[in-house]
């Protein structure tokens, strides 16, 4: 008797201890899940919603200045953790005449090639934020087609402020403009990064298939390109908190 028991108490011990390893096992699971759940890259959560081109000196007497401008994209984060980024780079492709240039931009909201470089940008769930890319991209020929009498009669809305353009149409000359000088399929490829230099997400924005500011797909805006090519020299660009776009 004492024999059963003790048997049953041997065996009691050893159920306590499988059930053990078994409940560890499952919270191990669960730590690991959670682990993954925070360091998983959601690259394609983060959806691209609005691209523009900003003009770096296109009054400058230095060519080179005058054609250069810099990306700027508002992406939204659609996944229900935080997205980091912490660098991004960007390259041309199909075309010869555009091509990635020697200026540079740094500060808030601007991301390098070099993660520690830069202050990492946190995207919340269903926030959008306004990113800078620092890298120039040179337009050979942009400051000379725009800087002659095509834009005599563009009228910048509001006046105050160059968000748009009156004229409308004159979006659809970019285009052209762009078609012809730097290629039909001519794009931008602008890579976003997470830690230390992994890959999030690429969005290929082509330069010919510009749109204006009511566009929400993701495509150039033309028309405040071209506002802030009049405006550029006497409006300084006011950038919001924490980069946060607000509807």
């Amino acid at each position: 008797m004492y024999k059963f028991i003790r048997s049953n108490k041997a065996f009691t011990v050893l159920v306590a201890f499988i059930v053990g390893l078994v409940g560890l096992a499952n919270n191990g699971l669960g730590i690991i899940t959670s682990i993954s759940d925070i360091t998983k890259d959601n690259g394609d959560d983060l959806v691209l919603i609005e691209a523009r081109l900003k003009p770096f000196l296109p009054t400058s007497t230095i060519p080179a200045e005058r054609n250069e401008v810099f990306l700027q994209i508002l992406v939204r984060n659609f996944n229900e953790s935080n997205i980091i980024l912490t660098s991004a780079e960007m390259n041309i492709i199909n075309s010869l005449k555009a091509h990635i240039g020697r200026a540079g931009t740094f500060g808030r909201c601007t991301l390098s090639s070099e993660p520690n470089s830069n202050t990492p940008i946190i995207v919340k769930p269903g926030e959008a934020v306004w990113v800078t890319l620092s890298q120039g991209i040179a337009l050979d020929g942009i400051a000379e087609w725009l800087n002659g009498r095509v834009l005599d009669d563009i009228h910048v809305l509001p006046p105050d402020s160059p968000i748009t353009i009156a004229e409308n149409y004159f979006v659809d000359n970019v285009n052209e403009f762009f078609e012809k000088n730097y290629g039909a399929g001519a794009a931008i490829n602008a890579v976003l990064f997470t830690g230390i230099k992994r890959e999030l997400i690429t969005y290929s924005i082509d330069l010919s298939q510009g749109r204006d500011i009511f566009d929400k797909n993701g495509n150039l805006h033309h028309d405040w390109f071209i506002a802030n090519w009049i405006s550029s020299p006497t409006k300084p660009e006011i950038l919001p908190p924490n980069c946060i776009y607000k509807d």
